[in-house]
């Protein structure tokens, strides 16, 4: 599955720096299916590749992950990240059930 395509990459310039927002938008959502981590990233650097925005897991916290580290990781049942391609750009309030 592609993670970033076009689309979301546009979406991210329209919002660029959200580091200051008290409600940011969340422009994608990134999952593992076997795993209660989920990311939700709120920026991206495209020179760097670095996604920053909320982790959701056992512990919720703002971080930065990689476009690379997304893409290359594998379980030891060979499942890697994915995309929900259902997920609609959003403020961070709105999410349910985080």
């Amino acid at each position: 599955m592609k993670l970033l395509t076009q689309q979301i990459l546009a979406d991210f310039r329209k919002v660029w720096d959200q580091m200051n927002e008290s409600d940011p938008i969340i422009i994608c959502k990134f999952f593992h299916p076997a795993s209660v981590r989920t990311r939700f990233p709120t920026e991206f650097d495209e020179e760097d590749q670095i996604f920053f925005g909320y982790v959701v897991g056992l512990e919720n916290e703002r971080w930065s992950f990689s476009l690379d580290e997304l893409q290359s990781f594998r379980d030891r049942f060979g499942l890697g990240i994915e995309r929900d391609k259902f997920f609609r750009p959003c403020r961070f309030s709105e999410l349910e059930g985080f």
